[in-house]
């Protein structure tokens, strides 16, 4: 992939909204121009619609916005959100057309509403349902033989749901150690224990555990992969899922044929069932990782409630000395170390 080639296609600032002294108001102003857009036939909608809109967003704000290439400072609500439209067109997040009637309309750039939706979907607390995933897979799998399009309707379509489940799953994987730093943030060390004395894996993902238990994905697997060898086997439904491969892939200049064609279907098929296979490995990874964290998390609480006379105890006790005095750390808080540690000589002692 050329990185360039990205810039080519949207802008060279498209990223300087969210970067700049205002980044948080300005996507709270791409929000809610989504939120405007996305119920439309078209990401767009009347200008004066989401002027309004950002306007009454505005309007509980007091600071002066002031953009290095706009020379007019904005004081009031209306000239805060024209400021902001206009940074967002200027860098590629919108676009502008006159219509009918002279009714000007603000409309989403193409390539801007993929990187909205994931900002959407970063927010959002909601979980993915693992379970759902597989189980859409397997439905559209015990139709493959009746449908008279099974490559264009099935197969990709499994091959989707698929790479969207294994990519959820290592969302989830790279998510865990900030779980549960979320987890024991606001909690006391004592409560931290509590919980993680006794922890299952639904405390960072219900959905997760799910999976892994009542729903787990051996329960569908080998259904999966009978469905699937369905259309190796079965004469008519690989012929029709050749004929739908060279109608999707082909071009004026390059007819895909029958041989070549087939040879894809049975790549495809078994790269499915190897990314089904591999399931079992991104679970594992999840799972070492979860108890990694978790051991983490509760060795850390015991520490800290550890104030014995232990060596972990008079470590804690330094510890907390030195982060109440860490901007004055004068000789007698290095003094604490002797009342703390009693230094004694050890002498060797020979076996003769």
């Amino acid at each position: 992939m050329d990185g360039n080639q990205f810039f080519r296609i949207t802008n060279q600032g498209f990223f300087k909204p969210l970067s700049g002294k205002y980044k948080s108001k300005i996507l709270d102003c791409i929000l809610r121009i989504y939120d405007i857009c996305k119920n439309e036939f078209a990401y767009e909608a009347e200008k004066n619609r989401i002027l309004a809109n950002l306007q009454d967003y505005f309007d509980r704000d007091d600071e002066e916005m002031s953009f290095e290439d706009d020379k007019t400072v904005a004081r009031n609500s209306k000239d805060k959100a024209s400021s902001v439209l206009r940074q967002l067109k200027a860098n590629g997040w919108i676009d502008e057309e006159m219509r009918a009637n002279h009714i000007s309309f603000v409309q989403l750039n193409d390539f801007a509403i993929p990187f909205i939706e994931n900002i959407c979907s970063i927010i959002r607390t909601e979980e993915t349902e693992y379970q759902g995933i597989v189980s859409r897979i397997a439905i559209l799998l015990k139709g493959v033989r009746n449908d008279p399009k099974p490559y264009e309707n099935i197969l990709l379509g499994v091959k989707k749901y698929l790479d969207e489940l294994v990519s959820e799953l290592k969302r989830l994987n790279s998510s865990i150690k900030r779980k549960i730093d979320e987890l024991t943030r606001q909690a006391s060390f004592k409560d931290v224990l509590d919980t993680f004395e006794s922890y299952n894996s639904s405390i960072v993902s219900k959905s997760y555990y799910r999976l892994k238990t009542s729903d787990n994905i051996a329960k569908y697997r080998s259904g999966i992969f009978q469905d699937l060898d369905g259309v190796i086997y079965d004469a008519d439904t690989m012929k029709k899922a050749i004929a739908g491969y060279i109608e999707v892939n082909s071009t004026k200049e390059i007819v895909v044929d029958e041989e070549n064609a087939k040879g894809e279907i049975v790549q495809i098929i078994h790269e499915i069932r190897n990314d089904f296979k591999r399931l079992d490995d991104v679970v594992d990874a999840i799972d070492e990782k979860n108890k990694l964290y978790i051991r983490s998390a509760l060795n850390r609480a015991r520490f800290w409630l550890s104030t014995g006379e232990n060596t972990q105890g008079k470590i804690n006790v330094i510890l907390q000395a030195i982060a109440k005095e860490e901007d004055d750390f004068e000789t007698e808080n290095v003094l604490l170390v002797n009342k703390i540690f009693a230094l004694n000589p050890i002498r060797y002692i020979s076996i003769e």
